[in-house]
Order: C-alpha cells, then structure tokens, then sequence
C-alpha cells in the first residue's frame, strides 16, 4: 500500500490505456541520440496532461530526473519562468535544470497559458539548456509557430 496519495497517483499514471503509440514515440526522446524536444498538442480535454503524467512516469523508471511546469502555477513572464527552473537569468536557469541530474527531463504543460513566452522559451531558454536535458511541451497549440 502507498504511503501518500501522491505515491498512489503517480503509480496509477502508469496504467493509462489506449496511447501505447504516442508513449512509444514519446519514449524516444529518452534514448541515447533521440529527439530533444517533443510536443503534444491538441484540443482541451483530449488527454494532454494524463499523457504528460504517464510519460514523466515512463521517464522516472528509465533513470530520468523530471522538472514539471504547468503553466496553471508558474506565471507568463520570464521571471517567474526563470525563478521556477532554478535562476534569475537564463544562463542561471540552464545550468540549475542541468544539474538537477545526469539526465533530465524539463515538462513544460498547460503551454498555452505561456504563449506570451512562447518565441522567448523555444529560441533562448530551450537552446541554452545542457546537453544533459529533454524537453517536453504539452499545449493546445503548437509551440513556436
């Protein structure tokens, strides 16, 4: 029996059915030589965020350390963006979320609450992370169009 209810939750994440596919590609960007960056997006309610949920689940067992932002808690400027990966610049910033691990998986969810950062996070914060860190944005848009 779990301990906490979080302990509980995070197991239960693991037993989705129906989108073996997309964790499959998903997956991918926790391979040696995989994609760096993914995005899910899609109408509200489609299962974003159960899938966001599964696939950190999937990345924990693989050994990955998981930073997860949700754009309903972390406010829409680069401040407060900065300040929840770990730094008050963006150099601060890439090098907190680098060593939170030797790998590690940075989950941007709820991206469209974001979007006023959209352009700033895909062509300065994403670009200057360690090599060590993966990036997954869930929105319903697709991110940095």
């Amino acid at each position: 029996m779990s301990d906490t209810l979080g302990a509980l939750l995070a197991q239960q994440a693991c037993t989705i059915t129906g989108r073996e596919r997309e964790r499959a590609q998903l997956r991918r960007l926790l391979e040696p030589g995989g994609p760096v960056v993914a995005y899910i997006h899609g109408l509200a309610g489609v299962g974003k965020t159960t899938l966001v949920h599964a696939f950190t689940a999937d990345a924990r067992e693989a050994g990955f350390v998981t930073l997860e932002l949700d754009g309903h808690v972390v406010l829409a400027t680069q401040r407060e963006f900065l300040a929840a990966l770990g730094g008050s610049t963006v150099e601060e910033a890439a090098a907190a979320v680098g060593a939170r691990g030797e790998r590690v998986l940075l989950v941007l969810d709820t991206f469209e609450l974001h979007a006023v950062l959209d352009h700033w996070v895909c062509r300065t914060m994403i670009p200057a992370l360690p090599a060590n860190v993966r990036v997954l944005i869930a929105g319903r848009e697709a991110p940095c169009q």
